[in-house]
């Protein structure tokens, strides 16, 4: 005879058993939907990254096509300060082709140097890139006092009391 706290035992892991593959489905439903549930998450995130990343390449076109606008303002101002400092300098050299020959040859060599300067920036201008907006105003800013200083040291070249 089985005793009673022996049957009651198995009583009890019998009840574990029923009570565990009662709930052993309902935990494998849950768990198929929370995977579900995570796929379509996962599908909604990757289409507004995809549309994030859209917006930024977009945006990238926009900024990239603003610079080139710029730049083109830029080399146009850049072009024209370039035509003048050659004015500047044949007009020198007009003065230069007056002088003693002692004279010119140093003066010659001045201005073949500042026309190397000028030809120099000319190259830099047009060899710009976009590496961002505080970069270019700073080739901005630093190309325009090049040029002012190179415009500025033509015109302190004395030639004519020698």
């Amino acid at each position: 005879m089985i005793s009673t706290s022996t049957w009651v035992r198995a009583k009890h892991a019998a009840l574990v058993l029923v009570a565990f593959g009662i709930a052993l489905p309902a935990c494998q439903k849950s768990a198929e939907e929370k995977v579900a549930d995570a796929r379509g998450k996962l599908v909604e995130e990757q289409k507004e990254a995809s549309q994030a990343n859209q917006e930024l390449q977009e945006t990238k076109r926009e900024v990239r096509a603003e610079w080139q606008q710029d730049w083109v303002t830029f080399k146009t101002e850049m072009d024209e300060r370039v035509a003048q400092i050659e004015r500047l300098i044949l007009d020198r050299r007009v003065e230069v082709a007056k002088l003693d020959e002692n004279y010119r040859d140093k003066y010659d060599d001045l201005l073949d140097d500042m026309e190397h300067k000028n030809i120099e920036l000319r190259d830099r201008v047009a060899g710009a890139t976009d590496e961002g907006d505080v970069a270019w105003e700073q080739f901005k800013t630093d190309t325009r006092k090049t040029f002012d200083d190179l415009e500025q040291a033509i015109r302190d070249i004395d030639i004519a009391n020698k």
